[in-house]
């Protein structure tokens, strides 16, 4: 998630003048945890031609060794070593281990050797999975909060009220989505740094998402939202990838809307489901806008779907 969405859902920003922001795998999950950098955790080690291996995955992340390692004590009672966020905040394989054993903490839902830390996750089976994850968001969260705001502040209907909200799921991205969109900014600053915006993204829900305590995208081929979510908008269901009437003036490409209330009028849920679903998007657009990214009064248009990825799903009711 970028700092400006970050900031845009702390409430340090209003909406108004902030805009936001694969096949399971089985790895080995101690060998591949300390193949990991010692202090982000996530990338694997560096490694020289001559067999060396580094205890960081980069030079930057070595030079801020100092103030990057995890802050914090092992979380077994009475080990002072320092914990290290591979193993979950515990400072080694074998207390993380000892502590899924012990039941002092929830263990991974793939694996089930290491503590959760990604949704229901350890860190190494999120990055070897590669997938797109949901972590409910509860209402003393402050980005409930915010979710929420950005949503009913940006819904405008002539009158009609914005529905309530009854929960909002925020989206884990693959890393390679993420790669993906940071690559994409990258690409456009080469011009002039892009705006960034929060916008609505709607289609057919044919699932019944937010109705069971385990928070997971569906993979009925027809759910044009967790299809959406899924493939971080490169996959749709059936020919929702135009949702637009008026698209032919705009050309084919992923929509979405600053608009809520207007987002929800392509929204469509399944009859057993509560709750009408809208995904939070962060989308970049150039400066100017190009053929690949239009911004037209309430409607943004992006060409590549590197340009947009999903932040929340927001389920409501009216």
């Amino acid at each position: 998630m970028s700092t400006r969405f970050k900031a845009l859902l702390s409430g340090t920003t209003s909406s108004a003048s902030l805009s936001p922001t694969s096949s399971k795998a089985s790895p080995t999950t101690s060998s591949s945890s300390q193949d990991l950098c010692e202090n982000c955790g996530v990338n694997p080690r560096f490694v020289e031609n001559g067999g060396h291996v580094h205890p960081y995955c980069g030079r930057s992340i070595s030079r801020k060794s100092d103030w990057v390692k995890f802050p914090v004590d092992c979380q077994l009672r009475d080990c002072k070593n320092q914990g290290r966020p591979q193993f979950g905040g515990f400072c080694c394989d074998s207390h993380a281990r000892h502590a899924i054993r012990k039941n002092y903490v929830k263990a991974c839902s793939q694996c089930g050797t290491m503590p959760q830390t990604s949704g229901d996750l350890c860190i190494a089976c999120q990055r070897f999975q590669g997938s797109t994850n949901l972590r409910e968001l509860y209402p003393k969260d402050p980005n409930f909060k915010s979710v929420i705001a950005i949503f009913v502040d940006n819904w405008k209907s002539g009158g009609r009220p914005a529905p309530r909200v009854q929960k909002v799921l925020e989206v884990d991205i693959s890393r390679k989505s993420r790669n993906g969109y940071e690559a994409y900014r990258q690409y456009l600053e080469k011009r002039s740094p892009p705006s960034e915006i929060p916008t609505f993204h709607s289609s057919q829900c044919v699932c019944d998402l937010g109705t069971k305590p385990s928070q997971q995208l569906c993979e009925y081929p027809s759910c044009g939202l967790c299809c959406a979510v899924r493939s971080n908008f490169f996959k749709f269901a059936s020919a929702h990838r135009i949702i637009s009437e008026d698209c032919l003036s705009r050309g084919a490409g992923v929509y979405s809307y600053t608009n809520s209330a207007r987002a929800d009028k392509h929204a469509t849920s399944c009859t057993s489901s509560p709750y009408r679903a809208m995904i939070l998007c962060s989308v970049l657009v150039g400066k100017p806008p190009t053929t690949k990214s239009v911004l037209d009064g309430e409607t943004v248009v992006v060409a590549d779907a590197e340009a947009i990825i999903p932040t929340h799903i927001i389920l409501y009711s009216n």
